[in-house]
């Protein structure tokens, strides 16, 4: 995102989700398994943590991973909301490039967004077949006892 659309903060993010879409919808699927949305793979560790403290009736400890949870997705949603819902970047880099009089080519585009896809595609699989792996992982540990 530095070298291909020259932001290096999140304060230069606006509207820039409509040209790179693919690499921010990949931030997005990431911020959303690091918040713990189900049916993402950070469900599942988040899951297991409440299931862990309810069992030991920390009352205080569940109330710190729901309040971590929600402060994470008030970080992230800052990234979100300027890329996609925030028009500024477009409409001055439209200016730019009309003034110049050139359009600036996206060399490269595919070989930076097929890793993510692809990234995405595995993470998904293993989310969906999550009960299999654990399944296996379960057996394997119990093999080491």
């Amino acid at each position: 995102m530095i070298r291909k659309a020259g932001v290096k903060y999140v304060t230069q993010m606006d509207g820039i989700g409509k040209e790179y879409v693919f690499p921010l919808l990949s931030l997005v699927f990431v911020f959303l398994n690091f918040v713990g949305i189900p049916p993402s793979l950070g469900f599942l560790g988040k899951w297991f943590l409440t299931l862990g403290t309810i069992e030991t009736g920390s009352v205080l400890l569940e109330f710190l991973l729901i309040l971590a949870a929600l402060m994470t997705a008030i970080c992230f949603l800052n990234p979100v909301i300027r890329a996609f819902f925030v028009a500024k970047h477009q409409e001055l880099k439209r200016e730019k490039e009309e003034k110049h009089g050139h359009l600036r080519r996206r060399e490269g585009y595919s070989f930076m967004v097929a890793p993510l896809i692809i990234l995405m595609i595995v993470c998904l699989f293993f989310t969906v077949f999550s009960d299999g792996i654990l399944d296996y992982v379960s057996r394997m540990a119990d093999l080491l006892r």
